[in-house]
């Protein structure tokens, strides 16, 4: 009978636990890192009539998409590395290419040239001159296509 008792062995589930609980921290923490780059809720974008769509074939060809968010008072929020004075033309300009680089080098090793794309979501009430100032910059670093986020109108 003794022999019996020993053959009811429990499952160890702690190593399974460890893994799923880590699987979620990474997921929380690359979600919050995407999210933050993409959206803040300092800006109120603009509303627009009509929405266009680009093919999604037309967006994997992208090397790079560069997001920058601009609130109403004409600061970049989502930029860490580029602090509320070097937010000039220059500054931007340098911050993009600095972040090409090794976009650029890599596609000239496959011989084909880097795209970018440039997604402002500037606030509704912030100033024309620093929209131009970002686009301006983005243009100066060799960035070619652009997007301007807008809400659509509600119905």
């Amino acid at each position: 009978m003794a022999a019996a008792a020993d053959k009811n062995a429990e499952v160890n589930l702690t190593p399974l636990l460890d893994v799923v609980l880590q699987l979620i921290m990474f997921f929380l923490l690359t979600t919050r890192n995407l999210s933050s780059e993409r959206f803040n809720e300092q800006i109120r974008l603009p509303v627009t009539q009509a929405l266009v769509t680009k093919d999604k074939e037309e967006e994997e060809r992208i090397d790079k998409a560069f997001y920058i968010n601009l609130t109403k008072d004409n600061v970049i929020v989502n930029i860490p590395e580029l602090p509320e004075s070097k937010q000039t033309r220059e500054g931007i300009k340098g911050y993009l290419l600095t972040k090409m680089e090794d976009y650029i080098r890599a596609a000239r090793l496959e011989g084909r040239k880097a795209r970018f794309v440039l997604i402002l979501r500037a606030d509704k009430e912030a100033r024309y001159h620093k929209i131009f100032d970002v686009l301006e910059a983005g243009r100066l670093a060799g960035i070619e296509e652009y997007k301007l986020r807008a809400m659509t109108q509600p119905k």
